[in-house]
């Protein structure tokens, strides 16, 4: 039997880490962002609708953190039935073809195989307590997976708030929703007002 402690049996829980953290931090950024210009001028909570992907990252990883192996086994049922969920759409809409699979698979199939390595990691670590568990003596190695799956995304989310905030301050609705001559940049348009043909999609 191989050792647990070992880099290789490692790699599959640090590469599951990072790619999920990866993702987390992306869904954030723009989840973050497009609240704060997106979600401009809509009343409280509605702008939160864009942390939900986010949310459901961050949630997903204090699960496989917990709980490698029951959290690597609902990663992989949700990223299955959200992928044939997604190319059902595509077939329904002819859009199905093998190109499109592979430029959808980082959002999609990619999370699947991230649930296997941390179904993975959790038997790692199951070993790991029957062989006797190593207590980490400092506070931040014993939580250094907490610290990196869930402290990468809040310093974006940070970031980002401090970045837009202050230009999201200095916005000023006039509550007008007509046409709009809009001057700047060396270029003069017209903004046009919600009226037929109007997608809000």
């Amino acid at each position: 039997m191989s050792d647990p402690n070992s880099k290789k049996a490692k790699l599959p829980g640090f590469i599951a880490l990072v790619i999920l953290t990866l993702a987390s931090a992306l869904w954030t950024f723009w989840g973050t962002a497009e609240m704060y210009f997106e979600g401009w001028g809509n009343p409280f909570p509605a702008p939160l609708m864009y942390l939900i992907p986010a949310a459901v990252f961050l949630i997903l990883t204090i699960l496989v953190l917990t709980w490698s192996r029951l959290g690597g086994w609902l990663i992989v049922i949700l990223s299955s039935v959200f992928t044939i969920w997604w190319w059902r759409l595509a077939i329904g809409r002819g859009a199905l073809s093998f190109r499109w699979i592979l430029s959808t698979f980082p959002l999609s199939g990619i999370l699947i195989l991230v649930g296997v390595l941390f179904i993975l990691e959790g038997r790692r670590l199951g070993r790991h307590r029957l062989e006797g568990w190593e207590v980490q003596p400092r506070w931040w190695q014993r939580n250094l997976r907490y610290l990196i799956g869930i402290g990468t995304p809040l310093l974006v989310l940070i970031g980002v708030t401090i970045y837009y905030l202050p230009i999201l301050m200095g916005r000023v609705d006039d509550g007008d929703r007509g046409a709009r001559f809009i001057e700047g940049n060396g270029v003069n348009l017209i903004w046009a007002p919600a009226g037929p043909g109007w997608n809000w999609k």
